[in-house]
């Protein structure tokens, strides 16, 4: 193609220098990004490069990292720094309630049925009022906005970047349930060890007569045992035996009657070859339904044993009667 002064175009390398341009600007972007990405991870961590953790200006608008423990020992950490928290009592007690409730405002005549049920409101407010301000003492300056007062309710670290290590445990399991329905084993097993890694111990294992605990102590529990005897039947399944054998065993520990987690047991002692194991783990979980619930193994974990060989041990008592 020639041009009015009979010069031709340069259409092709102007093409190819446009289509440059547009890729070094979309890498420069992807490097921006990055780097983004990079500063607000460094930022989160409160930690500069080099690893020494960053001055925190109390006027700063830039918010805090809040780090939440309420599974096993309760501990919070403030841009990686531990939180100074009450030795006990009703202040402390204010602090884990809010605290594992985080973001979530609580309302004043919430706390005081929960904290001091048979007191009259006039003393448990009071009550409040001075644990409150302990609380917030014993906080110090640097900690104790974590604490707040408005339309009538407390919330813990309303302005802060807070995670709390059960949201994130639940999190983790339902991400390993989703990916197990969708059959990507990979996926599943890596967020289900996820999870099995955030739980330090059941929920406030210090607080075992505090009522209001109860019913989220059981209900972790219940899905730390779900975790764990999904990953007993992935290992059994990759022949990871030993990872199905220490699952089983924590799972045991938490809840003696769990046939399925003795099930899998004796699954993985056959396999490895041990007959011996089987039948002692097999007379464990016989004894253990006995004295808790009264009842026998089931026809699952007695065909498990037949296929054990008799020089392995004595024949069950519960098989020798079904054979009868």
């Amino acid at each position: 193609m020639i041009n009015d002064e009979g010069e031709p175009h340069a259409t092709g390398s102007l093409s190819r220098i446009i289509n440059d341009y547009r890729q070094a600007g979309t890498a420069l972007t992807k490097l921006a990004l990055s780097f983004e990405a990079l500063r607000q991870q460094i930022q989160t961590a409160g930690q500069n490069a080099a690893g020494v953790p960053l001055a925190r200006d109390p006027a700063s608008p830039v918010s805090s990292t809040v780090m939440v423990h309420c599974l096993g020992r309760f501990r919070i950490e403030l841009d990686g720094e531990p939180v100074p928290i009450p030795d006990g009592g009703r202040p402390l007690a204010v602090l884990k309630f809010l605290a594992a409730r985080a973001g979530r405002p609580t309302p004043r005549d919430v706390l005081l049925e929960v904290l001091w049920p048979e007191v009259s409101p006039d003393a448990s407010t009071n009550r409040l009022r001075v644990a409150v301000h302990a609380l917030r003492r014993c906080l110090g300056d640097t900690a104790a906005h974590l604490v707040e007062h408005t339309d009538g309710c407390y919330v813990f670290s309303p302005n802060n970047a807070t995670h709390l290590d059960t949201e994130m445990f639940q999190q983790a399991w339902r991400h390993g349930i989703a990916a197990e329905r969708m059959s990507d084993a990979g996926t599943a097993r890596h967020s289900l060890e996820m999870a099995e890694s955030l739980y330090a111990g059941d929920f406030l294992e210090e607080d075992v007569y505090e009522d209001w605990t109860l019913v989220d102590r059981e209900f972790l529990r219940d899905t730390f045992l779900n975790v764990l005897t999904k990953l007993a039947v992935l290992s059994l399944e990759e022949r990871d035996f030993a990872g199905c054998l220490d699952r089983c065993m924590q799972i045991i520990r938490h809840d003696v009657c769990n046939e399925e987690a003795y099930g899998l047991l004796l699954e993985a002692h056959i396999a490895i070859g041990q007959p011996g194991r089987t039948a002692y783990w097999f007379s464990i979980c016989e004894r253990n339904l006995d004295r808790e619930l009264n009842s026998a193994p089931s026809e699952k974990l007695i065909a498990l044993m037949s296929t054990v060989s008799s020089g392995a041990g004595r024949r069950p008592a519960n098989a020798r009667r079904t054979a009868d």
